[in-house]
């Protein structure tokens, strides 16, 4: 860089398109029709400086980035400062702005040129130019053919996902209906809550999260009904009370380890199975009688478990029948209703997320928002199956049943009724020396399923272009 050309740049970086009388100065104004915060609208403006000295000393024409684009157009919106200040004072040459004339010639050309600007920027300034403002050719003529300008305060403006088509499919569609159905809304004049700026959005969200998540809470709640009856804990049998506390595979799995306690069974060493002792007397429970008639066909307790499901799910229709079990409908509105309402909150705080990535935004306040729906939404996908009312019998049983979780928790439960302590507390109960290959055969998949360790509960459940002349011209190619 020789002195005329220092002497140049030095003009153009004083040069200042804000007019401090203005209170809408050039940056202001410039940010607010892009949408952009001012940091990164005054980084533009150093930018599109550096353009007009390449366009000056380059030799070659140049052509800008979309953003740089963006701050040329406006500049030329201001005739007297461009005119009659930037171009023969600052430059000392007309710097001319035409738009493309279409075509491959052209977008050739333009594509041409944009990536000699790229290379006399780095050339020029010995260094790349940022990415975040300059992207490579491909991407920013792709953007510009689909660019158009539109009114926020009419349209809700949300930046493209840039997916894997088939990961878009379903969204997609989900999208295409909601539009669909809410195509009378849109007519209304309402504000796109996506354009309030940062705290607003923030109370607005907060202000929509605390309903939300208080509804589907409600609605889980409300679902989970009854809430009282007639039947005692002591009514229920032990397979009741297995399928109550841990649900089929509980009381499947009770009935062998009850089996195996009376041996009848006989786990196999090293194997997840069993066998045959003796037969059942007459008179047992039908539970156990088919679970003597899968081990005849086949041993394993996977075979076993898969065997006699019609039998266990005769146990839950039992249980349904007393309105201790939620009814198969409910349980699906319960767990489904309230967690699309929370992921529906989840999704506009994403949507906000993305734009204000877009428009380089503070997002880190929102993102935390998001975690904690997400959370919530994930609370509320938790099953629901006791109704509030089978939950109450089950934490009676729990209180009845003290001593044996304090004999569960301390390790000795032989000297316990062990197919009840499983029954309520699951392989817990079995940590003794004495049920090592009883516990293998069974597996420790099940371990987690003890709910008497847990609270059962859940959301709800307790709560929830240009000239191409040389030097001098510049090329738009937008």
């Amino acid at each position: 860089m020789n002195l005329q050309q220092a002497e140049l740049y030095q003009r153009i970086q004083a040069f200042s398109l804000d007019n401090p009388h203005d209170s809408l100065s050039f940056s202001k104004r410039l940010a607010r029709e892009n949408d952009w915060i001012l940091d990164y609208t005054h980084r533009v403006i150093q930018e599109y400086k550096k353009l007009a000295f390449l366009a000056v000393v380059a030799g070659h024409p140049v052509s800008p980035s979309q953003q740089v684009d963006q701050a040329w157009h406006l500049h030329l919106a201001y005739t007297r400062s461009y005119w009659e200040e930037f171009c023969p004072k600052v430059l000392g040459t007309p710097l001319h702005h035409e738009p493309t004339r279409g075509g491959r010639a052209e977008q050739a050309k333009f594509d041409d040129w944009y990536n000699q600007t790229l290379k006399s920027y780095a050339d020029w300034f010995g260094e790349q130019p940022p990415v975040d403002i300059w992207p490579p050719a491909h991407l920013r003529f792709a953007q510009d053919a689909e660019f158009i300008r539109v009114d926020p305060q009419q349209y809700w403006v949300l930046p493209k996902l840039r997916l894997p088509k088939p990961a878009i499919a379903l969204p997609a569609l989900l999208l295409a209906l909601a539009v669909v159905g809410c195509t009378p809304l849109m007519a209304l004049e309402l504000e796109n809550p996506l354009n309030f700026r940062g705290p607003e959005f923030l109370e607005f969200y907060v202000l929509l999260a605390v309903p939300v998540i208080g509804l589907a809470s409600l609605l889980r709640w409300l679902l989970r009904y009854p809430s009282q009856g007639v039947v005692a804990s002591s009514d229920l049998d032990l397979y009741e009370t297995a399928f109550l506390a841990g649900g089929r595979q509980q009381a499947i799995d009770t009935a062998i380890v009850r089996l195996a306690q009376q041996q009848y069974l006989q786990p196999k060493s090293r194997m997840q199975a069993v066998s045959i002792t003796q037969p059942l007397p007459s008179g047992s429970h039908p539970l156990e009688r088919a679970v003597e008639t899968a081990v005849k066909v086949n041993g394993s307790v996977h075979h076993i478990r898969g065997a006699v499901t019609d039998v266990a799910e005769a146990i839950s229709d039992r249980l349904r029948e007393k309105g201790l079990l939620l009814p198969y409908w409910r349980a699906f509105l319960g767990q489904w209703v309230p967690a699309l309402l929370v992921v529906a909150l989840l999704l506009l705080g994403i949507s906000k997320v993305s734009v204000g990535l877009e428009r380089h935004r503070p997002v880190g306040f929102l993102m935390i928002l998001c975690l904690f729906t997400g959370f919530a939404a994930i609370r509320c996908l938790i099953p629901m199956r006791l109704s509030r009312y089978g939950q109450k019998i089950l934490q009676n049983l729990l209180q009845e049943k003290a001593s044996l979780k304090q004999a569960v928790l301390n390790g000795t439960v032989e000297h316990s009724p062990v197919g009840l302590a499983f029954a309520l507390f699951g392989t817990a109960s079995l940590s003794g020396k004495s049920f090592a290959d009883l516990r293998f055969a069974l597996g420790h998949s099940i371990s987690s399923r003890s709910s008497g360790f847990d609270g059962g509960g859940g959301c709800g459940s307790s709560g929830c272009g240009s000239s191409g002349c040389g030097g001098g011209c510049g090329g738009c190619g937008g």
